[in-house]
């Protein structure tokens, strides 16, 4: 694998920011370029996208999730692929999660029981 170039792999997951499941699955070296291309030389996201060879919904979902960071151009010095990384695509953990509350188990069974040709998939 060449020095520097790394795939980053994340689970697919609800993104506020976006508004839809999303799987970056690009470089964080696409990621700079992406960024560079839009703030620097500020080229379109269509030629951007066609450029970097990924989505034109990839590059605003880059775009969103960086400004949303509070992220601009020129890119602190400081900030490796891995500080980039962590700011664009925070940890599942910092994200709320959605509790299931368990159903009444004793009343589907007392249910099904009574109804004859009820079935599980009529009860939900």
């Amino acid at each position: 694998m060449e020095q520097g170039l790394r795939w980053v792999n994340f689970e697919c997951r609800f993104s506020p920011l976006v508004g839809h499941y999303s799987t970056p699955i690009h470089t964080m070296r696409k990621t700079r370029e992406i960024l560079r291309l839009i703030w620097s030389c500020n080229q379109s996201r269509r030629d951007t996208a066609r450029t970097c060879g990924v989505g034109k919904s990839t590059v605003d979902a880059t775009i969103k999730r960086a400004t949303a960071a509070g992220l601009s151009w020129p890119l602190p010095l400081a900030l490796d692929d891995e500080a980039l990384e962590r700011c664009l695509y925070p940890s599942a953990i910092n994200q709320v999660s959605r509790k299931l509350s368990q159903p009444d188990w004793q009343s589907l069974h007392d249910e099904l029981a009574k109804h004859k040709k009820l079935t599980l998939m009529l009860l939900w």
